[in-house]
């Protein structure tokens, strides 16, 4: 990913060009999209309080949820949080298992068992397993993190959603096995999260043009 302008999640060449190589059928989605980025949210705390408020609920609905939260306490940072209860968390609107997972996230960096500002030094794997440990985070949480936050290269979520549907209409395979994700997601890296974009675009807005490619679900 581009990490020049350090608000957005970009693509790079290099990725787009082996995203070309390794896969046409997305190489041709590619060539007919706008060039794509996505905002991200610099601070890895904030990022973990959105990722877990957006657990199973839309994008619409976290952003509703969060402009809530955020005219009671401010930005959604550890300062402005440490002291709030789940209880006035969930006065926002936040359910009651996110608020509790909210705030044993606010707990473990207060004790410093969890330090989000050191994951940039630590790699995907080392975050995963750390912030796992919270009850009520799972990977899909984390992954969420790691791309829209620490903007790392090479991540895809086959519990997303979006993921799986952005796989079925572009390859004309339905249901996606993790079969066929994996398959996918080998063929993507080490440049996955480029492809995530491209496959989130794709299930929110369909393909660009009509294509009658046939699903490599064999390949």
């Amino acid at each position: 990913m581009n990490h020049d302008d350090p608000a957005y999640l970009t693509c790079t060449n290099a990725a787009l060009d082996h995203l070309r190589r390794s896969d046409p059928i997305l190489g041709c989605v590619i060539d007919r999209m706008r060039p794509l980025r996505r905002g991200i949210e610099p601070d890895p705390f904030i990022a973990i309080v959105h990722s877990v408020i957006g657990q199973q609920i839309s994008g619409k609905a976290q952003d509703s949820i969060i402009a809530r939260a955020e005219s009671e306490f401010g930005a959604l940072n550890f300062e402005n949080l440490r002291a709030v209860s789940a209880d006035r968390l969930r006065a926002t609107g936040i359910s009651e298992r996110k608020a509790n997972t909210i705030r044993a996230v606010i707990d473990q960096v207060a004790s410093g068992l969890i330090q989000p500002h050191k994951f940039h030094t630590q790699s995907d794997q080392e975050i995963v397993e750390s912030l796992t440990t919270i009850k009520g985070i799972g990977l899909w949480t984390v992954e969420m993190v790691l791309i829209f936050s620490l903007r790392r290269p090479n991540v895809i979520s086959f519990k997303d959603l979006g993921i799986r549907r952005g796989m079925e209409i572009l390859y004309q395979q339905k249901p996606v096995t993790r079969e066929f994700y994996d398959i996918k997601a080998a063929r993507y890296a080490p440049y996955a999260t480029t492809a995530s974009l491209y496959l989130w675009e794709i299930a929110g807005t369909g393909l660009p043009v009509k294509s009658d490619r046939k699903s490599e679900a064999n390949d």
